[in-house]
């Protein structure tokens, strides 16, 4: 993503990098909790990896795969599909 960003410029490059790095730092977060078994670090843990979690999946479904789209003759879904049967994007999200 950063190699791409440095190439093309564009910035949605830069916010897909975000998505690995929420990762990243979550895991820090769970190895620091493993050491230091103390509140502050689960509370941590806990708003990490729920952020992460919730900018991962948002990526995923809305940019990634163009579904969540309120306005598409396809509910929830983008209006051009690749695959014959909408049921396989319902069951993904």
């Amino acid at each position: 993503c950063a190699r791409r960003w440095f190439d093309e410029g564009q910035s949605n490059h830069l916010v897909n990098l975000g998505k690995y790095v929420s990762a990243m730092i979550a895991a820090g977060a769970k190895i620091a909790y493993e050491r230091d078994r103390s509140v502050g670090w689960l509370s941590l843990l806990v708003i990490t990896s729920s952020a992460a979690t919730v900018y991962q999946l948002y990526w995923d479904f809305v940019k990634d795969w163009g579904l969540l789209q309120f306005n598409s003759r396809n509910p929830w879904l983008r209006n051009e599909l690749m695959l014959r049967h909408k049921f396989i994007y319902y069951f993904s999200m």
